[in-house]
C-alpha cells in the first residue's frame, strides 16, 4: 500500500476515535457525572408551581336560592422579561394597557394585564402564543339578587376578601385555602402533566341564611316604591318569624348594585336596619303600656284622665291633639295619647320603666354581631327628671334601630317571650336562652290593645283584608345640633298578624318623608299593609272572612 494512503487512513481513524471519545465523555457527563445538575436545570425551565385556586363559599337563602356565588374567571398575566418588544403593540391592543405602561414594567417578573375574563375571552389572547404571556384561573363574586339585599350580604374586593356585610363578618368561614401543585409545561407554557401535589386545597364553606328571598324582594319592592313616592331620605323594613325569631327579610333604601364596583360607596352602603339609630316616637307607647301592665299598678280596666298637664322641666303644657277625657289604657294607645303615657310613666317611676325597656332589648346589641351594628341609647340617669321620664314614655330621649323594634314587637306577639334573633339557618352558634319579658296574660291584653289601634285608631291604614292586624304608629321629629326640626320626621309602624295566632312581625321606618302627610299612620302603615297582604299567603297563612 502506498505510504501516503496509510497515513491518511490512520489519521481518519484517530479523528474518529477522538470524536467517539468526546461523544462518550459528553454522554458520561450528561447521564452519569452531572446527571442531577442537568435534570434540575431542565426542571427549572419546564416545571412550574401552579396555584390551585378554590372558590369562596356560597351564601344562600333559607330555600337554597343563591345570594352570593363565585364564578370561575381567567386573568391574563405576563413575565415581562420574556415578552418581546415587537409584541407590545398587539399586547396593548388585546389587554387595553398602554405601550408606555408595558415598557415601564419590562423588568417585572409578573404583572396582571387583564382581570376576570371569561374562558372564551382569555383564549383569544392566549391563542396568539406570545412569549411570557400566560393565564391564571381565578374566581369572581357575583350577587344574583343585586340591590335587593346588598347591605346585608356586602361585597368582596378584587382579591375576593370580604369588605362589608356578611362577606366581612364570616370572612374566615367563607374563605377556602388555596392549594399548590408542581406541573410540567412546554416552552410556551402549556401544561403537559401534574408532577407533584405540594399543598392540598380546601373549599370555602357555604352559609345558609334564614332570609326568604321572596319576602326580601317583596319588602324591598314596597319600600323602594314608598321612599321614591315620598321623596324620603331613606327607609328600612324588617320581617321576623315570630315562632323562632328568624329574620325573613331586611330591606334598606337607598341601595346599590354590589356587582358594580362604581356603586360600592357612600350612603347607600349602610344597613340601616342595624346601623341607623333614631328616636322612635309613639311606637314606644306600646312598651310603656307593657311596663304598666307588668307592674301590677295598671290593668285593662284602669282609667286615666288625659287632660292637659304641666311636666316639670318642660317649657310648654303637655296636651294631646284634643282632650279625650277619662279613658282606658286601650284608648290611650288607640288615640296615641302623650298625656296618658306620661301619667303612667310618672306613676311607675324610672327604674320600672328602664328595667322593662331593657328587657325588651333596647339599649343593647341584637346579638347578630353585624359589622357596625349599634346598640341604640337607653338613658339610665342617677336621678330622673319628670320631663325625661315623660319624653321616654312616648319615644323621645331614647334611640333604637329597626331591628331592635322588630325584636321587641315579637316579644308581645310571642306571648311575652323574648327569643334570640336568628340569621343563620341551622347555626350551631350558641345564642341567648329564651327570656320571659311579660306574662302571657299581659301580652294578650296588649295584643288586643294594638288590634284596636289598627281597627279604629291611628293605624287604620295598616289593615289587611281578611286578616287581623295589631300594631302601633310612630312619628318623631328629627333632631339637629340646634334642636328639634319642625318639618323633618321619622315615620314608623310596628305590627304583626294574624292577631289570634301571630305569624310574622313587620317593622317599617321611613326617614324624612316629604309632603303634607308625614306621620307613621299616613306613610309607614300603608307600606306595612302592602307587605303583609302579600306575605301572609306566601307563608300559607289561611285568610279569614273579611273583617
Amino acid at each position: 500500500m502506498n505510504k501516503i494512503y496509510v497515513w491518511r487512513f490512520y489519521f481518519v481513524l484517530v479523528v474518529l476515535a477522538l470524536l467517539l471519545s468526546v461523544m462518550f465523555a459528553r454522554a458520561l457527563d450528561l447521564q452519569v457525572i452531572n446527571k442531577e445538575f442537568y435534570i434540575e436545570q431542565g426542571l427549572q425551565r419546564f416545571q412550574r408551581v401552579e396555584e390551585l385556586k378554590v372558590a369562596r363559599g356560597n351564601i344562600v337563602d333559607r330555600n337554597g336560592d343563591p345570594l352570593a356565588v363565585s364564578t370561575p374567571v381567567v386573568s391574563i398575566y405576563a413575565d415581562m422579561r420574556k415578552v418581546k418588544e415587537k409584541d407590545y403593540i398587539i399586547l396593548s391592543k388585546m389587554t387595553k394597557n398602554t405601550i408606555s405602561y408595558l415598557k415601564e414594567k419590562k423588568l417585572k417578573h409578573e404583572i396582571r394585564l387583564v382581570k376576570h375574563l371569561s374562558p372564551e375571552q382569555a383564549e383569544i389572547i392566549l391563542s396568539l402564543n406570545l412569549s411570557g404571556v400566560y393565564s391564571k384561573n381565578e374566581f369572581k363574586r357575583f350577587y344574583p339578587a343585586g340591590e335587593v339585599i346588598a347591605q346585608l350580604i356586602g361585597f368582596t374586593n378584587i382579591e375576593d376578601h370580604g369588605q362589608s356585610g356578611l362577606e366581612l363578618e364570616y370572612e374566615n368561614y367563607l374563605t377556602g385555602i388555596d392549594g399548590a401543585k408542581r406541573v410540567l409545561k412546554t416552552r410556551k407554557g402549556a401544561a403537559i402533566r401534574d408532577v407533584q401535589m405540594i399543598k392540598e386545597s380546601k373549599e370555602g364553606q357555604d352559609i345558609q341564611l334564614t332570609i326568604d328571598l321572596q319576602l326580601q324582594y317583596l319588602a324591598y319592592k314596597e319600600l323602594k316604591k314608598a321612599v321614591t313616592k315620598l321623596h324620603a331620605t331613606s327607609g328600612s323594613v324588617v320581617i321576623l318569624n315570630i315562632e323562632n325569631n328568624e329574620i325573613l327579610a331586611m330591606a334598606n333604601m337607598p341601595s346599590f348594585n354590589p356587582n358594580d364596583g362604581a356603586q360600592r360607596k357612600g350612603y347607600a352602603l349602610r344597613n340601616r336596619s342595624l346601623i341607623n339609630q333614631y328616636e322612635p316616637g309613639s311606637v314606644m307607647k306600646a312598651f310603656t303600656l307593657a311596663a304598666a301592665l307588668e307592674s301590677g299598678k295598671f290593668d285593662d280596666q284602669s282609667i286615666i284622665d288625659v287632660k292637659p298637664m304641666r311636666v316639670k322641666g318642660r317649657s310648654t303644657i303637655l296636651e294631646d291633639l284634643r282632650y279625650y277625657g277619662k279613658i282606658s289604657l286601650s284608648t290611650i294607645l288607640e288615640k296615641s295619647s302623650n298625656v296618658g303615657v306620661t301619667k303612667i310613666a310618672l306613676e311607675l317611676g324610672d327604674q320600672i320603666m328602664w328595667n322593662q325597656f331593657y328587657k325588651f332589648g333596647f339599649g343593647q346589641s341584637s346579638g347578630l354581631s353585624f359589622p357596625g351594628e349599634v346598640t341604640g341609647y337607653l338613658p339610665n340617669h342617677e336621678k330622673w327628671q319628670e320631663v325625661q321620664l315623660s319624653s321616654l314614655s312616648f319615644g323621645y330621649g331614647i334611640t333604637v334601630t329597626p331591628m331592635q323594634l322588630a325584636q321587641a314587637t315579637a316579644v308581645i306577639a310571642n306571648d311575652g317571650i323574648k327569643l334570640p334573633l336568628k340569621l343563620l339557618k341551622n347555626s350551631q352558634i350558641m345564642t341567648a336562652a329564651p327570656q320571659s319579658v311579660m306574662s302571657k296574660y299581659n301580652a294578650d291584653t296588649l295584643k288586643n290593645m294594638m288590634f284596636q289601634v289598627v281597627a279604629r285608631g291611628t293605624g287604620k291604614k295598616a289593615a289587611v283584608e281578611n286578616y287581623t292586624v295589631a300594631g302601633k304608629t310612630g312619628t318623631a321629629r328629627k333632631v339637629s345640633k340646634k334642636g328639634y326640626i319642625d318639618d323633618q320626621h321619622v315615620a314608623s309602624f310596628i305590627g304583626f298578624a294574624p292577631v289570634e295566632e301571630p305569624k310574622i312581625v313587620i317593622v317599617v321606618v321611613i326617614d324624612s318623608p316629604q309632603g303634607k302627610s308625614y306621620g307613621g299612620g299616613a306613610v309607614a302603615a300603608p307600606v306595612f299593609s302592602n307587605i303583609m297582604q302579600q306575605a301572609l299567603p306566601l307563608l300559607n297563612v289561611i285568610p279569614k272572612e273579611k273583617i
